[in-house]
């Protein structure tokens, strides 16, 4: 039941996004890069609410709040995370740009990269891990400090050899590299936040108690 309502709920978002950009083609990376993605996790959340609530009954109903209020903080902070993201996301881009053309440069190439996107969509894997961590009870404030710092920099370095993949595939023509690129992508804007996330949810702390299981 859970994954056809999935289904149903993403044919929903592509026709929304189809409608409003055919209409308002100025409005398109906002409802595609930023209500389409918080709305993908919102559904994938009350699917699993309602999975608790099915599976649990009675005395499980502290749990399926604990999930809700996980829901709400989630859905706050995502959509001031996404919207700042927006603002600010090129900078990033433009920083990777800049290491990859100096290691470039080692070798005699002279990289132009055009800005062309309006939403590099590939780096918005920070702005779904970072709320994750931020909306988890369990996770001491120190352990997402450190948790999002370490966190940024290995998807700093994915990002980085996405971009060198990128100049590989449409300068050098390394055709090749494409699907090893879609691949990458995938794992890093989809699985590797979830699975970061869940890690720094339930391992046991250093020396320290494990997580509660909230």
């Amino acid at each position: 039941m859970g994954i056809p309502a999935l289904y149903m709920g993403n044919l929903a978002r592509l026709a929304s996004v189809f409608i409003v950009s055919r209409r308002h083609p100025s409005l398109f990376g906002i409802v595609h890069a930023y209500l389409g993605q918080i709305f993908t996790i919102l559904i994938v959340v009350l699917a699993c609410i309602v999975r608790l609530r099915w599976v649990n009954r009675g005395p499980a109903a502290g749990l399926v709040a604990k999930a809700a209020g996980f829901a709400a903080r989630l859905l706050l902070l995502s959509g001031c995370m996404f919207l700042f993201w927006m603002e600010v996301h090129h900078w990033y881009v433009r920083l990777l740009d800049r290491f990859m053309i100096l290691g470039f440069s080692f070798f005699g190439y002279r990289l132009f990269v055009p800005q062309e996107t309006a939403a590099y969509y590939e780096t918005f894997s920070i702005p779904a891990f970072a709320p994750l961590v931020l909306a988890t009870g369990s996770i001491g404030w120190s352990r997402k400090a450190k948790g999002l710092a370490l966190e940024t920099r290995l998807f700093f370095l994915l990002h980085l050899f996405h971009r060198i993949d990128n100049a590989l595939i449409s300068a050098f023509h390394f055709a090749s590299l494409f699907q090893l690129d879609v691949f990458l992508c995938d794992i890093g804007q989809y699985l590797l936040p979830m699975l970061l996330w869940l890690a720094a949810a339930i391992l046991r702390l250093p020396g320290g108690k494990p997580a509660e299981p909230s």
